[in-house]
């Protein structure tokens, strides 16, 4: 039977703490993922012929990489595609939250600090306070999901005196701040399977880094697919000649019984 690479199948992550990996969590519907290896190379020409022949050479460096396409952005994969770290917010309320310093203009967009808002009451800062109406001197966006509001009126039932405040309730959500993760290493495996003869092929490999993706379409017509680049690097503790290898192996596993 021939070994063709008709490719399917998913990859899996566990963190190294310690050089010791914890649980492996699936990287979820991945649209493509490929490895390369690469071997720098030494030569010498001999000195003592016209012809200069190549009469030695050797490998000075040795080097992989995985290209992967990740277009699932659920909060495992947000993680390793955006070198974020992701917090849970729990559901909660915001009292007096300053969100204008000064008085804002008709037309102006105030934010909130969170998202899922409701039960949204937004005053000034006079002695007593006066509340802003919504649908009077403002329209709160898409019901609150995104903690926005659009200022439509500053002066019906003014006058309005600076900073604004809104009050309100929010609800669970979680958040991945970009660049932020320390430099984790993980544990990579890839559990294949080829369709054109449905064999079963594993890989491991011992060290990946991930690096951040390198563009994501946030608008568009088809689903986005950034790209994240990883790079292998040597389990030194692993015998380069044993059962492991120090960067990776491929298992062949046959096809089902």
């Amino acid at each position: 039977m021939k070994d063709y690479i008709a490719g399917r199948g998913r990859a899996m992550v566990a963190k190294l703490t310690n050089g010791v990996p914890g649980a492996f969590v699936t990287l979820s519907n991945l649209e493509s993922f490929s490895f390369a290896l690469a071997t720098e190379k030494g030569e010498h020409n001999e000195s003592e012929s016209v012809n200069s022949l190549l009469d030695a050479s050797w490998i000075n460096k040795k080097s992989g990489t995985i290209e992967t396409e990740m277009s699932d952005v659920n909060k495992a994969n947000a993680r390793l595609m955006f070198s974020a770290r992701v917090f849970e917010v729990a559901a909660s309320t915001a009292t007096a939250e300053v969100i204008a310093a000064a008085l804002p203009a008709v037309g102006d967009i105030l934010t909130l600090r969170r998202g899922l808002a409701t039960s949204v009451v937004i005053k000034d800062s006079t002695g007593s306070p006066k509340t802003l109406v919504a649908g009077v001197n403002y329209n709160l966006r898409d019901g609150g999901a995104f903690g926005s509001l659009d200022v439509i009126d500053i002066t019906t039932g003014g006058p309005f005196v600076a900073p604004i405040k809104a009050d309100y309730s929010y609800g669970s959500q979680s958040r991945a701040t970009l660049l932020t993760s320390s430099d984790d290493e993980y544990v990579l495996r890839f559990e294949g399977i080829s369709k054109a003869n449905n064999a079963r092929y594993l890989y491991e490999f011992w060290r990946a880094k991930f690096g951040a993706a390198d563009k994501t379409d946030l608008i568009g017509n088809e689903v986005a697919k950034p790209k994240v680049t990883i790079s292998l690097l040597a389990d030194t503790s692993k015998t380069e000649d044993g059962e492991f290898g120090q960067f990776g192996r491929m298992t062949y596993l046959g096809v089902p019984a």
